[in-house]
């Protein structure tokens, strides 16, 4: 946590994260968000404007990777196949 001095005196403080982001400004979560990324701590990957579809980048990219797949059906295999069966009558 970070170590505020203030005449000569370091004073500990211990900020939960959640509430320190619930007190940021627009301007000042996407600063936040710049430092990290500039400090390493993101990678560019992570950062990424907020999808039209109203998805998460994550959902975004396997909802690409569902359509990716459905158009190689006639590239797979009977396993591959029912690898995929399985996952959706396990899920749906």
């Amino acid at each position: 946590m970070p170590t505020i001095t203030a005449t000569h005196v370091d004073v500990d403080v211990d900020i939960d994260v959640e509430d320190f982001i619930a007190e940021c400004s627009n301007r000042e979560i996407n600063d936040l968000i710049n430092t990290l990324a500039k400090d390493g701590h993101l990678s560019s990957k992570q950062i990424t404007k907020a999808s039209s579809k109203g998805l998460s980048v994550l959902e975004e990219e396997f909802s690409n990777k569902c359509i990716e797949l459905a158009s190689k059906f006639y590239s797979m295999g009977d396993q591959e196949i029912e690898i995929i069966e399985y996952i959706h009558k396990k899920y749906c």
